[in-house]
């Protein structure tokens, strides 16, 4: 003979309770899966467990701008203008002890 309705609406009640439960685990698994490449997109997260290869990235990276961009022509201004001499007198500071007094125009 065939079941009994009450067998059949246990059965089908065990089998939600399952589906649920399964449910349940590969929602944990996503959410967890999911934070895993958030977290390891992060480059906050990155700089922090990795220190040192950030500090190495930036170093690399601002040479290779550096060399696009024509910086540091072997120490050359490069298309700055030149300093005018008038500029280049050296005068005291205002700190410096060997500084006397007022400067005046006779020696």
């Amino acid at each position: 003979m065939g079941k009994s309705t009450s067998e059949i609406s246990q059965e089908l009640e065990q089998t939600r309770s399952d589906a649920a439960e399964k449910i349940g685990k590969i929602e944990e698994q996503v959410t967890q899966s999911a934070e895993s490449v958030k977290e390891s997109l992060d480059w906050r997260h990155q700089v922090e467990a990795r220190p040192m290869l950030a500090v190495s990235a930036a170093f690399l990276g601002g040479m290779l701008l550096g060399g696009i961009s024509g910086g540091g022509n072997g120490g050359s201004n490069g298309n700055l203008a030149p300093i005018p001499t008038s500029m280049r007198k050296t005068r005291a500071a205002p700190w410096d002890p060997n500084r006397r007094g007022v400067e005046s125009a006779a020696p």
